[in-house]
């Protein structure tokens, strides 16, 4: 993966791609309920049809408020921009809730666009104490399914302190958190990783777990602003949160305490002894949720090139996988040639711009090409589109940040 040059050149393209973008994790559901009062039952006959098309107009004004609401659209496309309708029919919203003492978790919603499955939940701190909730795992038939730190606040070695207050400033109650899982996590029998898998279509059981902890000492709020890296020099012997109640438990943990981890057991397993030989918090209790799912591509409208095999030069493309939905998708494939030639072509990577030369993805990686091996591997990531899919796109080389050159246009086709 040629990582440095990305780092230099990928991630002021894609803030100023992004920009308009307003990902909001504390989106709430509003939910419209009728409301009664004192007012006289006026008892009066419908007609059957009048009653259908009353029923309907409820039923259609319910869920459209509940999807301008929706936290998968807010995350897809920002608060500035309208999510198109075919994401909105194809997001499914359970309302699912499991229940303890210390807290509730709620499936909101879930999408699956034939590449990756989008998943909203809710944790709340019914309590007036201070807990912590982190999210211990997301699960499809048993299987670990993939998420990091850049979509999944609180995973992990992160967490949200829900209820009470910290320094005199009133913790939220309750948070959402959202997650774009694309392949499921491999492990073998002694939780070495063994790779990934794509996802399974068909009829799936989704499971969701947060672990909620008790903090041991006073939690103090900071501002994590003035911390740059992993470079702190300064530690904590008891947990510190800002004020939004985003805790980076990473961040304050000595650099020298080793944890013994298995990529096979949870992390609020890994995390317990650890965190409470530290001072932070003891583990009170673990809340989990389950749904079935249907995962189909049938739902989304998607466009493919008329063509998987495209000459670029000395260079032949092909394509494995092209997978283009307004709520993004993946480019993957191979380019074939000359050593020099290929190495040339895919030195600043590929990109994706529509006619208008708007850049349409959000990130690409490709492996430099070893001696002896035919071909170079690649991976585009599509962002999501507000608009109308195009009908034809440009793959294009990044030359200099925001500067692309042209490499060959792909006419695409709706499927």
């Amino acid at each position: 993966m040629r990582d440095d040059e990305l780092k230099a050149k990928l991630p002021a393209a894609v803030d100023k791609r992004l920009s308009a973008l307003e990902g909001d994790p504390w989106l709430a559901r509003r939910i419209i309920q009728a409301e009664r009062g004192d007012r006289p039952i006026v008892k009066k006959k419908l007609s059957v049809s009048f009653a259908l098309i009353l029923v309907l107009m409820l039923l259609t004004l319910s869920a459209a408020v509940a999807l301008v609401n929706s936290s998968i659209a807010g995350q897809l496309f920002g608060s500035q921009e309208q999510a198109p309708e075919a994401v909105l029919e194809a997001i499914h919203t359970p309302q699912v809730t499991a229940s303890a003492e210390l807290g509730t978790l709620t499936m909101d919603e879930w999408l699956y666009d034939g590449n990756g499955l989008h998943t909203a939940f809710t944790m709340s701190n019914p309590t007036g104490e201070p807990l912590l909730y982190t999210l211990d795992g997301i699960w499809l038939n048993g299987q670990r399914i993939t998420y990091n730190h850049f979509r999944t606040d609180g995973a992990g070695d992160s967490g949200f302190l829900l209820g009470g207050t910290v320094d005199g400033v009133a913790m939220p109650t309750s948070q959402s958190l959202y997650n774009l899982g694309e392949e499921l996590y491999q492990f073998d029998e002694n939780g070495k990783f063994a790779g990934t898998v794509p996802l399974p279509e068909g009829e799936n059981k989704l499971k969701v777990s947060v672990a909620v902890w008790k903090p041991t000492s006073p939690v103090e709020l900071v501002d994590y602003d003035q911390y740059e890296g992993y470079d702190v020099t300064q530690t904590k012997d008891h947990l510190t949160v800002d004020d939004s109640g985003f805790a980076n438990l990473w961040l304050f943990r000595p650099g020298e305490y080793n944890l013994s981890t298995n990529a096979l057991q949870i992390p609020s397993a890994v995390y317990a002894q650890a965190y409470k030989e530290l001072g932070w918090m003891e583990l009170a209790d673990t809340i989990d949720v389950e749904i079935d799912v249907n995962l189909t591509k049938a739902d989304m409208v998607r466009a493919m090139p008329k063509q998987m095999e495209v000459q670029v030069g000395e260079c032949r493309l092909v394509f494995t996988e092209f997978d283009m939905t307004q709520s993004g998708g993946v480019i993957d494939g191979w380019v074939y040639g000359e050593v020099n030639a290929v190495n040339t072509l895919m030195e600043g990577g590929l990109h994706v711009l529509d006619a208008s030369g708007t850049l349409l993805s959000s990130g690409c990686w490709w492996d430099d090409q070893d001696e002896g091996v035919e071909g170079m591997h690649f991976h585009i990531n599509l962002a999501p589109m507000a608009g109308e899919l195009p009908g034809s796109i440009q793959l294009a080389s990044m030359k200099d940040i925001e500067v692309y050159e042209g490499v060959v246009t792909l006419e695409l086709e709706r499927k």
